[in-house]
């Protein structure tokens, strides 16, 4: 008899193995779901970022419409232009918009866009704002060059913004790759030592069980030892193969690959759950029945390799296309013949795998390697990468086009055949410098180079530079623009403006020259006509003295009007041509102009001064005058001011004069032609005379504008 101790032992021993197969089948099936949500959640993650990068890309082509459609209708004013821009303008909010919620659960993501976004609202309330002054003024030229660097600048301001971005949605895929790899790795382990271990397990329960039997027979059946013994080993043989065909069972059943075993016949024998899955079919409905009634639409060639697997041949395939009932597949499939003991085989096993996910995923990347390939040679800028070598790695269509060569000539040559020879041994140095520390080089910063064409011809050209990681390795890639017409243009534009500068002082000293002129024509004749007129009328006052009271009181009031009339023409010779000036100095002139200008606009007006001004000349004198009247007309008129001081003083050389007036302010324009003609005509009066003017405003704080002129480093004559 077999010790109660030992069958106790026994079944604890067997109780344990049994809960520890199962455990383990659990926890395959756990790593099995684990696996494919992992699966499904990084398909998410990369949905996700391409939609992010899509939006992004959205975004930025509404803004290039919006700012291209608005600089349209700057330049011409022709409102067509107006409905592709508001379209576009509002289609970049809702992109803005779009782009925030799809990175609300990125941090990073939600940084960059975080810091882009404000500026992208912003450039468009600015967008707006031109458009409404356009559409109520003229435009000018140099607004429209304003506006259009404005744009230069904000491209370049968030193009780097965008490229992180970009890079942050390049890092997630690969990082969702690297974790579906590990997780591969990881499950196909512990898939092995799980059934590993489930084996060694199988063989201690079987072990036990031997044992356990060997001992019974030996206790219980001593005198029939040898009939015990045979039917102990059928027992055992028996059981050794339902043991070893339940574990078989099981391997087929769970195994994560499509494979199928088949006889001769072409008749299912076993079958995985995936290849079940692979057709669509449940296990029950396959088994005994022929591959091709199952699975009528196989192709032709694939009914061939099975012709040749059952005539002993191994064929493999790693990709196929299959056309079948639930639409294009693409497989890696092997067929393998199986129980070759008398030369033939007894059937075959087949294995194969769903490798469309794959291939959708590879058409996708040659689509967008294409896509970058178009983008590149479409690229209105020479864009060029070079390694740390200085060796040419991508040049797009416009490099060719600009330097002389074929995009394909240059790719495997150094960046030096570019550069001329006098330059290389800088720009050798420039680059070993950038790539020791590319973080230390502003990305979009712009140089100006000069260049070498194919025909040994140099031109000047601008580069932005910047790097990229790559799988070789770290690239620089450079942006280049031709700026021999952008130069040519510039000097032009230089040369107008001087042109057009020397004219307006021409202008103003000819209209000082007019002004005076008429000032003497008013005082020589037209007072002294008034004055002979009012003595005259006196005169027929006093010859009257019998007429009727009416009579004289007519006389008497046309006396009073030549007075009045006199009077105004001396204000108006006196503001055409303040001979005060000449004769009193600046100082007597700007407060005898202060006092009258107080009493005719009622307005508050201090002077501060008077100070020495003997050593100005007439032409600068004359000037800082003019300018004081302006300033003071504009205080009053448009400003609405009610109180304005006036200060002339001397400093380091200088003659100072500010005009500060209390009214209701304005923004100043960054640009001079945006200002007005009495402002523009101040700033040339003050050239002339080798000055300078600065005005200074902000909306409800009044405005205060600053003339100074040197005293003995004047250089132009007056006239």
């Amino acid at each position: 008899m077999v010790d109660s101790k030992d069958k106790r032992a026994f079944q604890r021993r067997a109780l344990v193995r049994l809960t520890l197969l199962l455990a383990i089948a659990i926890v395959t099936r756990v790593l099995t779901w684990t696996y494919a949500e992992q699966a499904v959640r990084s398909e998410d993650s990369n949905r996700h970022t391409l939609q992010v990068d899509a939006a992004l890309g959205r975004l930025r082509a509404e803004l290039r419409t919006a700012q291209s459609n608005r600089f349209s209708y700057l330049l011409t004013g022709d409102k067509s232009f107006l409905a592709p821009y508001r379209r576009a303008a509002q289609n970049a909010r809702n992109g803005a918009a779009d782009v925030t919620v799809l990175t609300a659960d990125n941090p990073n993501e939600r940084h960059a866009f975080g810091q882009i976004n404000p500026l992208i609202l912003s450039r468009l309330s600015s967008l707006d704002s031109e458009v409404d002054s356009r559409s109520k003024s003229d435009f000018d030229m140099p607004a429209a060059k304003a506006a259009q660097y404005e744009d230069q600048r904000f491209t370049e301001t968030i193009r780097p913004l965008m490229a992180d971005m970009f890079r942050e949605g390049s890092r997630l895929l690969k990082l969702q790759d690297e974790r579906l790899h590990a997780s591969k790795q990881r499950f196909a382990w512990s898939l092995m030592l799980g059934n590993g271990i489930g084996l060694l397990i199988i063989w201690g329960v079987y072990s036990d069980i031997k044992r356990y039997s060997n001992q019974a027979v030996a206790a219980e059946e001593r005198l029939t030892e040898l009939n015990s013994e045979l039917n102990e080993r059928v027992r055992n043989r028996t059981a050794m193969l339902a043991a070893r065909g339940e574990l078989l069972d099981c391997f087929v059943k769970h195994t994560p690959a499509a494979v199928a075993m088949l006889d001769r016949g072409m008749r299912y024998i076993h079958a995985t759950d995936r290849w079940c899955a692979f057709f669509g079919v449940a296990s029950t409905q396959m088994m005994g029945k022929s591959l091709y009634e199952i699975s009528p639409d196989i192709p032709e060639h694939w009914i061939d390799a099975h012709r040749r697997c059952l005539a002993g041949e191994t064929i493999r395939v790693e990709e196929d296309r299959w056309d079948g009932a639930h639409g294009t597949s693409w497989v890696r499939w092997e067929v393998r013949p199986w129980g070759q003991g008398d030369g033939n085989p007894e059937g075959m096993l087949i294995w194969a795998e769903d490798i469309t996910a794959r291939k959708l995923t590879e058409e996708k990347l040659r689509e967008s390697e294409a896509t970058t390939r178009t983008l590149l040679d479409t690229a209105a800028q020479a864009i060029l990468a070079t390694d740390a070598n200085g060796t040419i790695v991508l040049a797009n269509r416009m490099v060719g086009t600009m330097f002389g060569y074929d995009p394909s000539e240059l790719v495997g040559q150094s960046k030096d055949i570019l550069i001329p020879e006098r330059f290389r041994s800088h720009f050798r140095t420039f680059r070993a410098e950038f790539f020791a520390n590319p973080g230390g080089y502003q990305t979009g910063a712009t140089e100006e180079v000069i260049s070498l064409r194919k025909d040994g011809t140099e031109f000047p050209a601008e580069t932005n530079l910047s790097s990229v990681e790559t799988k070789q390795g770290l690239f620089a890639v450079s942006f280049i623009s031709d700026m021999t017409s952008r130069n040519e243009a510039a000097a032009e534009l230089h040369d107008r403006e001087e042109k057009l500068r020397s004219l307006a002082g021409t202008l103003l000293s000819a209209q000082e020259d007019e002004r005076r002129n008429l000032a003497r024509e008013l005082h020589d004749d037209v007072m002294q006509r008034l004055a002979i007129l009012s003595i005259e009328l006196g005169s027929l006052s006093d010859m009257l003295p019998n007429s009727s009271d009416e009579a004289l009181e007519r006389v008497q009031r046309l006396q009073r009007q030549a007075l009045r009339a006199s009077s105004e023409v001396r204000r108006i010779s006196r503001g055409l041509h303040p001979s005060i000036i000449t004769d009193f100095g600046l100082s007597i002139a700007l407060e005898a102009f202060c006092e009258e200008f107080e009493k005719a606009q009622g307005i508050r007006v201090s002077f501060v001064g008077p100070t020495e001004d003997s050593r100005l000349n007439n032409m600068v004198a004359t000037c800082l005058y003019r300018i004081a009247q302006e300033s003071m007309r504009n205080a009053a008129v448009h400003g609405r001011a009610t109180q304005i001081r006036v200060a002339l003083s001397q400093k380091e050389g200088t003659v100072q004069l500010r005009v500060a007036d209390n009214g209701i302010g304005f923004m100043v324009p960054p640009t001079h032609s945006a200002t007005g003609m009495g402002i523009m005509s101040m700033k040339e009066r003050t050239r002339l005379v080798n000055g300078t003017l600065n005005l200074s405003s902000q909306p409800g704080q009044g405005a205060v504008i600053t003339a100074s002129v040197p005293i003995g480093g004047f250089t132009n004559d007056a006239g």
